[in-house]
């Protein structure tokens, strides 16, 4: 009904939704991050998450759950889907967002990188020295309990995640939430030159909303106007 579609279209446009946006964890906040820890199996486990989130952009639902007591191993990472290979790790997502039958499984590399407080497969190796489990545990979890293994949650996840931006004097870390990661690990592959598509199917994207979580640095949009004007002055003068 053209009715309906234009007190539709008038009501969208009066109440105007703008989404929060949670900034970005950059490179150099998620080196403070780590740095910040100490060297504690409770503080080891929550540094290997937020690497794990950053440098997989992912989703933190397919890290840790939501509750201790809604862990599902089919849909969180457990220890037998992290596997140590001759370039680092070999991650294997069971379950996401955009799988939720589990008809297909996603697998990702982490490689070693030059900076140890940067390193996911070692904070991933100094985790496990510290935290063994079998395959079938999670990958995160902060101890033990009664033959059960503590798993963190979403909650701790993101409580910790913001004590720590408070401790190296980020204001109001309260804008931080978990996506943080996912967004910040995204924008960052996307500065160093990797193709959308590949950013896409990394982070698991079904659609191109993954375009939403980039960051465009003002350096980016100068050599976009600078490439225009350089494109239009060869066009004039030929």
């Amino acid at each position: 009904m053209p009715e309906l579609q234009l007190t539709l279209r008038g009501l969208d446009r009066i109440l105007k939704h703008a989404p929060l946006r949670t900034p970005p964890v950059t490179p150099e906040l998620l080196r403070d991050l780590i740095k910040c820890a100490t060297n504690s199996p409770h503080d080891l486990v929550f540094s290997c998450a937020f690497l794990f989130a950053f440098f997989l952009f992912a989703r933190i639902s397919n890290l840790v759950p939501a509750s201790v007591s809604s862990f599902d191993p089919s849909k969180q990472l457990c220890r037998g889907d992290i596997v140590v290979t001759t370039f680092g790790l070999s991650i294997s997502f069971k379950w996401s967002k955009t799988n939720q039958t589990g008809v297909k499984l996603l697998k990702l590399p982490l490689l070693y990188t030059s900076d140890p407080h940067l390193c996911p497969v070692r904070a991933y190796l100094r985790m496990c020295s510290c935290l063994p489990a079998p395959a079938p545990a999670p990958a995160f979890f902060t101890g033990y309990r009664a033959a059960s293994h503590i798993v963190i949650t979403k909650m701790q996840f993101v409580s910790v995640f913001r004590s720590r931006l408070a401790r190296i004097g980020v204001h109001n870390p309260s804008r931080f939430r978990g996506h943080s990661f996912r967004r910040g690990g995204a924008t960052w592959a996307f500065h160093t030159g990797v193709p959308g598509e590949l950013i896409q199917i990394y982070g698991d994207w079904a659609s191109d909303a993954y375009k939403c979580y980039l960051e465009f640095s003002d350096e980016a949009k100068l050599r976009v106007a600078w490439e225009m004007c350089g494109a239009l002055l060869g066009a004039l003068n030929s």
